[in-house]
């Protein structure tokens, strides 16, 4: 699965609504659905009965305005807190601004609905937020925050840059972030661990073609991922069948990234692992997993030596 940046994911929004014609009403209509199905899957989504939403002023609020018109049917409360101006809004935005108009309290109730809630909704900012979190906004997720409840955010949590993953001034701590299409660089890099939480990644029907088109330096790795290209054994296979890898990694006193290299190589599904060590190493190791081959190379000064690269190359 591709990994996107934000000026990406607004193009590919973009594209998807003007030359390929899907409307933008039902693209926010889907993201909605698709946090929904998210939150209705948990093991304990049954405790959910009160929910606060926090909407901001882009499109990001309009998919809480959305998420709040699907989740009323479901959860007995469901109050929503708007930090912007109606007037500003998008179409599509202000179209499920209005269909929940009745759920939406003033900020002063904001405290006392989070401290009941056990759903708390992040939709204040999107991937498109560009300079440091201040004055109410800065309040409100920090709000957010002490909240007790179980915390989703929808595409990113407010604050977190989805470029680089700092938090910029200050973020939103979710439980579960999804996000829509494709996972943003600012998503998965280290500095958004602690605020992202579980990320699902859910398509709502932007264009695949301008996806595909996309260019990407890397590509995330998830369950889907895997099934595409696992090759299920035959009962009747060897270890001969499964491949073969060579590890050549380790000093004298630090063996221990080959160690975990060969131990990998063994549950990635490799069939014949040779793990090529110095000889000083070779001594010393205690091998605790006994499938490994072991195949020590000539070493000097506790480093491979340059005899070594003609014991390895009948190896490879």
């Amino acid at each position: 699965m591709k990994i996107l940046s934000g000026a990406q994911m607004a193009r590919l929004d973009r594209l998807s609504i003007r030359r390929h014609g899907i409307p933008a009403r039902l693209l926010m209509r889907n993201a909605a659905r698709a946090c929904c199905d998210e939150l209705l899957a948990l093991r304990d989504s049954k405790q959910f009965r009160r929910a606060a939403i926090v909407c901001g002023p882009g499109n990001n609020g309009g998919d809480g305005f959305a998420i709040a018109s699907l989740l009323r049917r479901r959860i007995g409360e469901v109050r929503i807190f708007f930090l912007g101006d109606e007037a500003s809004l998008s179409e599509e935005a202000r179209h499920y601004h209005g269909r929940v108009k009745d759920l939406i309290l003033p900020d002063r109730a904001m405290p006392a609905a989070l401290r009941r809630a056990d759903l708390v909704v992040d939709a204040l900012f999107g991937i498109g937020l560009k300079r440091p979190v201040t004055g109410r906004y800065a309040k409100a997720i920090a709000a957010m925050n002490r909240a007790p409840g179980y915390k989703l955010a929808v595409d990113i949590p407010s604050g977190i840059s989805a470029d680089t993953g700092e938090a910029m001034g200050t973020a939103f701590r979710a439980d579960l972030t999804v996000t829509f299409e494709a996972p943003k660089w600012g998503q998965i890099l280290p500095p958004a661990w602690d605020y992202v939480g579980r990320l699902a990644v859910r398509p709502i029907g932007l264009s695949r073609a301008e996806l595909k088109r996309m260019p990407s330096a890397a590509e995330w790795v998830d369950a889907g991922y895997v099934r595409r290209h696992w090759r299920p054994r035959s009962r009747g296979a060897h270890k001969g069948d499964a491949g073969r890898v060579l590890v050549v990694a380790g000093s004298r006193e630090m063996p221990g990234a080959g160690y975990l290299s060969g131990l990998s190589a063994l549950r990635a599904g490799a069939g014949l692992v040779t793990w090529a060590l110095l000889e000083e190493a070779y001594r010393r190791i205690d091998l605790r997993f006994s499938e490994v081959i072991l195949s020590p190379a000539p070493s000097e000064g506790g480093k491979f030596s340059a005899a070594s690269a003609g014991a390895l190359r009948p190896k490879l």
